[in-house]
């Protein structure tokens, strides 16, 4: 599950405003030659949009209409006049019993979402991630803190950190599984700036420097077979940047991915995905798998698998990739815009409920369906900007936008 570090939420702020400001200008253009008025007589809205797809032949995009049957409103979110602002997130673990948290507040609900209770609030702390196993026992990180809850969430523990100063650390993401004893910790860690010898020089990236201008930040994945009490650390990257979505399926098959690189585990070890290497213009032949940091910066946002084999990975250059042998190589399927040509959409949220059909949201609040395993995807109208979705293991989904709960099937 994919989390956004408060850095990253204030560059994807801006970049939103970036994306605002070109269609904008566009628009502008478009009236000067005549074109606004062929979009205000609504014939380009009641059109199919047939887009290029970048990865061959091309793809029919064509938008439901607002009584989508897959589509219902539940509805109303909590507190929503009140709500922090950044984008909510979601976590069903039956048809009933959920959470969702924004910002600092953690809310609860017992009936599928009609009501919901504020369960804490603790701003001006903020919630990267909520991970419960059972209706009473769950997980959070908040502010790189790792807590837990033994009642549902209305009570929280400080939990043994991973390291002795939590500034050490900017923890993203937590992931147990069932047993709840066995599970991991993944995001960055600071360490000591590498030894120059004498003649050769080393420049860091000020973007993954302490304070102190005398460490960096590394992606780090830590691994607990206690419930959480004690740590070890399982992997520490050689490249500079964080872990920010990470899933498992168990102790032998999990993925972690940031702007720190993409790895898999196997048989207890962590390796590099393969991206293809690549070509002689010096392009990575898998663009799901690209990192290039910067604002904005392009990486991995979020990986899906189904099981041990098959699986998707997408970035925020607007690419999506497939794995059919756990992670170890991948290739592109699809891609919501050229980033070369400006700054495109792209998945936040994936879940596929067989190898052919699957969902997806977007980082422009869209939602889309497939039914070919990733190759195409149909465009659902909800009316509203959707922030997150959540399926069971049954298929039956949530949708969540800043004024609705949606039942998604």
């Amino acid at each position: 599950m994919g989390t956004l570090t408060s850095f990253e939420f204030l560059q994807n702020t801006i970049y939103k405003a970036v994306r605002s400001n070109l269609l904008f200008v566009a628009l502008t253009i478009l009236g000067v030659v005549g074109g606004l008025a062929y979009l205000l007589a609504g014939n380009l809205a009641n059109a199919s949009k047939k887009a290029s797809n970048p990865l061959g032949g091309d793809r029919i995009s064509q938008e439901s209409t607002l009584t989508d049957p897959r589509i219902q409103r539940l509805g109303d979110t909590p507190d929503v006049e009140k709500r922090a602002g950044r984008s909510g997130r979601i976590q069903f673990i039956n048809d009933d019993i959920g959470w969702l948290y924004d910002g600092g507040k953690l809310f609860r609900t017992e009936d599928g979402g009609g009501r919901w209770s504020l369960l804490c609030d603790v701003s001006p702390k903020q919630i990267s991630q909520v991970d419960f196993l059972s209706p009473h026992s769950g997980w959070m990180i908040a502010s790189k803190n790792l807590y837990k809850s033994d009642d549902g969430g209305w009570t929280w523990s400080l939990m043994p950190q991973l390291l002795p100063d939590a500034a050490d650390a900017d923890l993203c993401t937590v992931h147990f599984l069932k047993d709840g004893r066995r599970g991991w910790v993944a995001g960055a860690i600071y360490v000591k700036l590498p030894r120059v010898k004498p003649g050769q020089e080393y420049t860091p990236t000020s973007r993954y420097l302490s304070s102190d201008l005398k460490r960096e930040l590394h992606g780090a994945v830590f691994w607990s077979e206690d419930g959480g009490n004690h740590w070890y650390r399982q992997l520490l990257t050689r490249d500079l940047g964080m872990f920010t979505t990470f899933e498992a399926l168990d102790d032998k098959h999990a993925w972690a991915a940031g702007t720190a690189g993409a790895f898999y585990l196997h048989n207890g070890l962590w390796y590099a995905m393969s991206d293809g290497g690549t070509n002689q213009e010096e392009l990575v032949s898998v663009n799901a798998l690209s990192i290039e940091i910067g604002f904005p910066t392009f990486q991995p946002i979020n990986i899906f698998f189904l099981d041990s084999r098959i699986g998707w990975l997408s970035n925020s250059n607007g690419y999506l990739a497939t794995s059919r042998d756990g992670g170890r190589q991948w290739h592109d399927v699809f891609s919501l815009g050229d980033a070369k040509k400006g700054l495109p959409d792209f998945f936040t949220r994936l879940f596929f409920t067989d190898e052919s059909h699957g969902w997806a949201c977007t980082f422009d609040g869209d939602l889309y369906t497939t039914i070919d395993g990733g190759t195409a995807w149909q465009k659902h109208e909800a009316g509203e900007h959707i922030d997150d979705i959540f399926f069971l293991g049954s298929g039956d989904g949530r949708g969540l936008s800043r004024k609705s709960l949606f039942h998604l099937r």
